[in-house]
């Protein structure tokens, strides 16, 4: 018999990225086999990956404010029910509300920047500790690697560390939207390395240019997969040896699998992740991909080329695929 039921709290749309969503789906399906799991979402925001993955929605009507969400939620409710918060707009005054009706709450943080009111903090940073953080008497927290938010698929994956030899097949996804369409500019630049024979290029289920399909066209290396499903996803990576991402969740899959990666960020949270994993030699960091120029593309590539075991190295024991059963454990706490 399964216990009460989780709701998670996500949003994601064409503009800002699907990241919270696609976390949103890899809890669920940790959950899943404890806990009936529902899915809230504005009407604006894209639902169609929660529905591929089995989940039920409910919809937040787009006229409700978010200062009145908590309320409006209250009422939808039951009894022992949980509801985990996943995303930038769930501040303090969200946090007090919805605890002000009684209600459990999970929240899921990367940026340690606001106090905590929550029953559970889960934050996967591999340098936080819980005296970063302000909190309520009550908030426990889950930090760490070991909490690692994943589909089961790819904490399998982790559990089966691969072998590289050579440097010759590039991985390039930025995620469901991408909204300032940096596939294409890599691509751009990854094309002219004579080493690299083929770049495995993944769009998301919102990606909306029409300029990589252009360069697609008379350049064989170049091999597009769109909105796959995520067990394909694994194949493509498993035909890959470098991978090319931003610091964002695809970058924690990326890792799963196992490749030496070029990373970096355009978001504030991805900064924050891609700094840490360069400090660890765990990815060859190059910064702020809105503004790193093809030169620099190139030099990391050849980089972490010469130097690929170094990184692949230190990978090893930064994912270790048992996260599935320590972030339901939590859950079970919850009372």
């Amino acid at each position: 018999m399964k216990r009460n039921k989780v709701l998670i709290r996500v949003d994601g749309n064409v503009e800002t990225g699907l990241g919270h969503i696609y976390r949103g789906i890899a809890l669920a399906e940790i959950l899943s086999s404890e806990f009936n799991v529902t899915f809230l979402l504005r009407e604006s925001s894209v639902y169609a990956p929660v529905k591929a993955g089995g989940f039920e929605c409910v919809f937040i009507p787009d006229y409700i404010e978010k200062t009145s969400e908590p309320k409006w939620l209250s009422k939808k409710i039951s009894e022992g029910c949980i509801v985990v918060l996943d995303g930038y707009d769930f501040d303090v005054n969200y946090q007090t509300e919805i605890k002000a009706h009684g209600i459990k709450l999970v929240f899921i943080d990367d940026l340690v920047k606001d106090k905590m009111y929550a029953d559970l903090v889960i934050n996967y940073s591999p340098d936080i500790t819980p005296e970063d953080y302000k909190k309520a008497d009550y908030t426990r927290f889950a930090l760490g690697p070991d909490f690692m938010i994943m589909r089961k698929a790819f904490l399998k994956a982790a559990l089966n560390k691969r072998d590289i030899s050579e440097i010759d097949t590039a991985f390039v996804c930025f995620g469901g939207s991408d909204k300032y369409d940096l596939t294409t500019k890599i691509v751009k630049t990854v094309l002219d390395i004579p080493k690299l024979k083929k770049i495995n290029v993944v769009l998301g289920a919102s990606y909306a240019h029409t300029l990589i399909y252009n360069l697609q066209q008379g350049n064989p290396k170049i091999k597009i997969y769109r909105n796959v499903n995520f067990n394909s996803l694994i194949d493509v990576m498993k035909e890959s040896n470098l991978g090319i991402v931003p610091a964002s969740g695809i970058l924690n899959e990326t890792l799963a699998v196992g490749m030496p990666v070029v990373s970096g960020y355009y978001t504030e949270d991805q900064r924050l992740y891609s700094s840490v994993l360069e400090d660890m030699g765990i990815i060859y960091n190059v910064g702020d991909f809105l503004d790193v120029d093809s030169a620099e593309i190139k030099n990391a590539v050849k980089a972490i080329r010469n130097d690929f075991e170094y990184f692949l190295e230190n990978q090893k024991t930064y994912i270790t695929g048992n996260s599935a059963e320590l972030i339901l454990n939590e859950f079970r706490k919850i009372q």
